[in-house]
Protein backbone atom coordinates (compact mmCIF):
# COMPACT_ATOMS: atom_id res chain seq x y z
CA UNK A 1 0.00 0.00 0.00
CA UNK A 2 2.85 2.34 0.83
CA UNK A 3 4.40 1.55 -2.51
CA UNK A 4 1.18 2.51 -4.35
CA UNK A 5 0.94 5.81 -2.43
CA UNK A 6 4.58 6.50 -3.27
CA UNK A 7 3.94 5.85 -7.00
CA UNK A 8 0.89 8.12 -6.95
CA UNK A 9 2.91 10.83 -5.21
CA UNK A 10 5.69 10.52 -7.82
CA UNK A 11 3.11 10.61 -10.63
CA UNK A 12 1.48 13.78 -9.22
CA UNK A 13 4.87 15.40 -8.78
CA UNK A 14 5.75 14.66 -12.44
CA UNK A 15 2.46 16.12 -13.65
CA UNK A 16 3.08 19.23 -11.53
CA UNK A 17 6.65 19.56 -12.86
CA UNK A 18 5.50 19.15 -16.47
CA UNK A 19 2.77 21.75 -15.98
CA UNK A 20 5.42 24.25 -14.87
CA UNK A 21 7.57 23.52 -17.92
CA UNK A 22 4.69 23.64 -20.40
CA UNK A 23 3.79 27.16 -21.59
CA UNK A 24 0.45 28.56 -20.60
CA UNK A 25 -2.08 27.62 -23.29
CA UNK A 26 -3.47 31.18 -23.39
CA UNK A 27 -0.04 32.56 -24.14
CA UNK A 28 0.62 29.99 -26.86
CA UNK A 29 -2.48 31.06 -28.76
CA UNK A 30 -1.26 34.60 -28.38
CA UNK A 31 1.89 33.95 -30.43
CA UNK A 32 0.62 31.27 -32.81
CA UNK A 33 -1.21 33.64 -35.16
CA UNK A 34 -1.75 37.34 -35.39
CA UNK A 35 -1.68 39.10 -32.03
CA UNK A 36 -3.89 42.05 -31.16
CA UNK A 37 -2.65 45.32 -29.70
CA UNK A 38 -4.76 44.60 -26.64
CA UNK A 39 -2.83 41.36 -26.01
CA UNK A 40 0.49 43.11 -26.69
CA UNK A 41 -0.27 45.73 -24.08
CA UNK A 42 -1.91 43.49 -21.47
CA UNK A 43 0.70 40.71 -21.73
CA UNK A 44 3.72 42.89 -22.45
CA UNK A 45 5.85 41.29 -19.72
CA UNK A 46 5.23 37.78 -21.02
CA UNK A 47 5.65 38.61 -24.72
CA UNK A 48 8.67 40.92 -24.36
CA UNK A 49 11.49 39.90 -26.70
CA UNK A 50 9.39 37.36 -28.62
CA UNK A 51 8.66 37.21 -32.32
CA UNK A 52 5.08 38.32 -33.08
CA UNK A 53 2.80 38.83 -36.06
CA UNK A 54 0.66 41.98 -35.92
CA UNK A 55 -1.86 43.26 -38.47
CA UNK A 56 -3.46 46.64 -38.89
CA UNK A 57 -3.89 49.82 -40.89
CA UNK A 58 -0.95 52.15 -41.35
CA UNK A 59 -1.99 55.55 -39.99
CA UNK A 60 -0.48 59.01 -39.57
CA UNK A 61 2.75 59.31 -41.55
CA UNK A 62 5.94 57.50 -42.40
CA UNK A 63 8.61 59.09 -40.21
CA UNK A 64 11.80 58.58 -42.17
CA UNK A 65 15.01 58.31 -40.14
CA UNK A 66 17.38 57.48 -42.98
CA UNK A 67 17.94 53.74 -43.33
CA UNK A 68 15.07 53.07 -40.87
CA UNK A 69 11.59 54.52 -40.44
CA UNK A 70 8.83 54.67 -37.86
CA UNK A 71 5.23 53.90 -38.72
CA UNK A 72 2.11 53.54 -36.59
CA UNK A 73 -0.14 50.58 -37.25
CA UNK A 74 -3.64 50.43 -35.75
CA UNK A 75 -5.78 47.33 -35.37
CA UNK A 76 -8.72 49.64 -34.49
CA UNK A 77 -8.13 49.19 -30.74
CA UNK A 78 -4.69 50.77 -30.33
CA UNK A 79 -1.79 51.86 -32.50
CA UNK A 80 1.61 50.23 -32.10
CA UNK A 81 4.87 51.86 -33.19
CA UNK A 82 6.79 49.83 -35.77
CA UNK A 83 10.52 50.31 -36.41
CA UNK A 84 11.58 48.94 -39.79
CA UNK A 85 13.95 49.41 -42.69
CA UNK A 86 12.78 52.25 -44.91
CA UNK A 87 12.91 50.12 -48.07
CA UNK A 88 10.25 47.80 -46.57
CA UNK A 89 7.75 50.65 -46.94
CA UNK A 90 8.34 51.53 -50.60
CA UNK A 91 5.12 49.85 -51.84
CA UNK A 92 2.79 51.62 -49.40
CA UNK A 93 0.37 53.82 -51.35
CA UNK A 94 -2.24 54.86 -48.80
CA UNK A 95 -1.73 56.02 -45.21
CA UNK A 96 -4.87 56.24 -43.13
CA UNK A 97 -6.34 59.63 -42.26
CA UNK A 98 -9.70 61.37 -42.63
CA UNK A 99 -9.57 61.27 -46.43
CA UNK A 100 -8.31 57.74 -47.05
CA UNK A 101 -8.23 54.22 -45.67
CA UNK A 102 -4.62 53.13 -45.14
CA UNK A 103 -3.07 49.94 -46.47
CA UNK A 104 -3.56 46.94 -44.18
CA UNK A 105 -0.15 45.55 -43.20
CA UNK A 106 1.13 42.33 -41.72
CA UNK A 107 4.14 43.01 -39.50
CA UNK A 108 6.45 40.23 -38.34
CA UNK A 109 9.15 41.10 -35.84
CA UNK A 110 10.37 41.29 -32.28
CA UNK A 111 8.10 42.89 -29.68
CA UNK A 112 9.72 45.18 -27.10
CA UNK A 113 7.84 46.12 -23.96
CA UNK A 114 10.36 48.85 -23.15
CA UNK A 115 12.81 49.12 -26.04
CA UNK A 116 16.30 50.10 -24.81
CA UNK A 117 17.14 51.47 -28.26
CA UNK A 118 14.12 53.81 -28.31
CA UNK A 119 14.02 55.28 -24.80
CA UNK A 120 11.77 52.63 -23.30
CA UNK A 121 9.02 52.82 -25.94
CA UNK A 122 6.71 49.87 -26.55
CA UNK A 123 7.37 48.87 -30.16
CA UNK A 124 7.92 46.12 -32.71
CA UNK A 125 11.19 45.87 -34.62
CA UNK A 126 9.95 44.52 -37.95
CA UNK A 127 11.73 41.81 -39.91
CA UNK A 128 9.06 41.94 -42.62
CA UNK A 129 6.25 44.26 -43.67
CA UNK A 130 3.69 42.91 -46.12
CA UNK A 131 0.67 44.68 -47.60
CA UNK A 132 -2.34 42.40 -47.10
CA UNK A 133 -4.99 44.74 -48.46
CA UNK A 134 -4.53 47.94 -50.41
CA UNK A 135 -5.97 51.14 -49.01
CA UNK A 136 -8.25 53.52 -50.91
CA UNK A 137 -9.55 57.06 -51.00
CA UNK A 138 -12.74 57.50 -49.01
CA UNK A 139 -15.35 59.35 -51.00
CA UNK A 140 -16.26 62.70 -49.53
CA UNK A 141 -20.02 63.12 -49.50
CA UNK A 142 -21.37 66.49 -50.59
CA UNK A 143 -24.13 67.58 -48.25
CA UNK A 144 -26.79 69.88 -49.69
CA UNK A 145 -28.11 70.36 -46.17
CA UNK A 146 -24.75 71.68 -44.94
CA UNK A 147 -24.53 73.99 -47.97
CA UNK A 148 -27.97 75.46 -47.17
CA UNK A 149 -27.07 75.94 -43.49
CA UNK A 150 -23.79 77.65 -44.48
CA UNK A 151 -25.59 79.97 -46.89
CA UNK A 152 -28.18 80.90 -44.24
CA UNK A 153 -25.46 81.57 -41.63
CA UNK A 154 -23.46 83.65 -44.14
CA UNK A 155 -26.50 85.78 -45.00
CA UNK A 156 -27.42 86.20 -41.32
CA UNK A 157 -23.83 87.28 -40.49
CA UNK A 158 -23.75 89.71 -43.43
CA UNK A 159 -27.11 91.18 -42.37
CA UNK A 160 -25.94 91.64 -38.77
CA UNK A 161 -22.70 93.31 -39.93
CA UNK A 162 -24.68 95.74 -42.14
CA UNK A 163 -27.05 96.42 -39.25
CA UNK A 164 -24.13 97.23 -36.91
CA UNK A 165 -22.54 99.56 -39.51
CA UNK A 166 -25.88 101.22 -40.25
CA UNK A 167 -26.49 101.86 -36.52
CA UNK A 168 -22.93 103.19 -36.10
CA UNK A 169 -23.43 105.63 -38.99
CA UNK A 170 -26.61 107.00 -37.39
CA UNK A 171 -24.70 108.00 -34.28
Amino acid sequence: MKRLKFKILIFLFLIFALSLLTPNSQLMTCYAGTISSKNLIERANQIDGRRVTYEGEIIGAIMDRGEYSWINVSDSNNAIGIWCKSDMLKDIKFIGDYKQQGDILEIKGIFNRACPEHNGELDIHADSVKIIKAGFLTPQKFSKRNLKISAILFLATAFLMLLVRWRASWK
